[in-house]
């Protein structure tokens, strides 16, 4: 594993947006891995077999079967998935107000089939958000929102009002 940590960007959809530089970074870094990501605030419950068996480039979960969620991703390490996160990236400093897991949806949409990309589901057990996922009985990794609960808390101190204490 490896933890990274990321100066406050003053905003909550900039401070989501470290993502795919956070992905694109370990891709570089670990160059004989694949990549899971997984969100800070997430619990395994289970060890996670799926990762170690998943036949796809690039693996996600489609909430509803059409909201991609972005808390854990799978990405192999080939040159296809780089090409991808490179261009999330380069979308995603195009758009820095748009959330994350949106630009990536866009980008999946938009270049997976010109990419050859193979894509395979996410089982939900390893992206149950606690309290809007209860049909999920037994996760595997379980998410627990914290961005939602501090989403508001991330103002950078310049757009404060005067004599507040961060």
């Amino acid at each position: 594993y490896h933890i990274k940590g990321y100066q406050n960007r003053g905003a909550w959809e900039l401070n989501c947006g470290i993502k795919p530089e956070l992905i694109l970074e370990m891709y570089q870094l670990y160059p004989y891995s694949d990549i899971v990501y997984v969100d800070a605030d997430a619990v395994f419950h289970q060890y996670p077999v799926f990762f170690y068996k998943c036949a796809g480039d690039i693996s996600f979960y489609l909430h509803k079967g059409t909201e991609l969620l972005s808390g854990t991703l799978f990405f192999k390490h080939t040159d296809r998935v780089k090409s991808l996160l490179t261009r999330w990236l380069m979308f995603q400093h195009q758009n820095p107000r748009v959330w994350d897991q949106k630009t990536l949806q866009h980008i999946v949409e938009t270049y997976s089939k010109d990419l050859g990309l193979q894509i395979t589901s996410l089982p939900p057990e390893y992206i149950k958000i606690f309290d809007t996922m209860s049909n999920i009985q037994n996760p595997i990794i379980e998410h627990y929102q914290a961005s939602r609960r501090f989403k508001h808390q991330v103002a950078a101190p310049s757009t404060m009002p005067r004599g507040i204490r961060i």
